[in-house]
């Protein structure tokens, strides 16, 4: 008897949740929730039984596969913001080696406060244009150094 419902609940397995070995999981548990609650079952139409029963089960697969793909996305997505966390502080305490405190206190205000020219400028008692000038010529020292690093590190190689 189980012969002939199988298929009817390997497809309500397959259209719910899409994947084939969830579909035959799916079939392997319905069956045997059937044997187990086959004294509860009152009569009735017992195809439909069997179907609720299927596809109860199939959309719970189907959910815990949902919570668990997005877990994992979740995962590789802090997976990948440790490391790029990780490289920028590396990259930062390199560039704080080669800059002189003054260079240091003027890119913390520019890009970690967010200040602007002008604010930097009254707060070090500059000009707005001095100030600008003096950062300019920090990313410039920057630029520089790593292109020469990466020189380096080329003819190394």
């Amino acid at each position: 008897r189980s012969a002939a419902v199988t298929p009817k609940i390997k497809s309500i397995g397959l259209a719910i949740t899409g994947n084939r070995e969830d579909a035959n999981d799916i079939v392997q548990e319905t069956l045997f929730t059937i044997a187990k609650k086959a004294g509860q079952f009152k009569g009735g139409n017992g195809l439909a039984w069997i179907v609720k029963i299927a596809s109860n089960y199939a959309y719970k697969v189907y959910h815990k596969n949902k919570r668990a793909a997005a877990a994992i996305a979740q995962n590789q997505q802090l997976e990948q913001d440790g490391e790029e966390q990780a490289i920028e502080r590396i990259l930062i305490h390199e560039i704080f080696q080669i800059l002189t405190k003054q260079e240091q206190v003027l890119l913390m205000m520019r890009y970690w406060l967010d200040m602007s020219y002008r604010e930097i400028g009254a707060s070090l008692h500059r000009t707005a244009g001095s100030t600008r000038r003096a950062i300019e010529s920090t990313l410039s020292k920057i630029k520089k150094y790593f292109t020469i690093e990466e020189f380096l590190h080329e003819t190394k190689s």
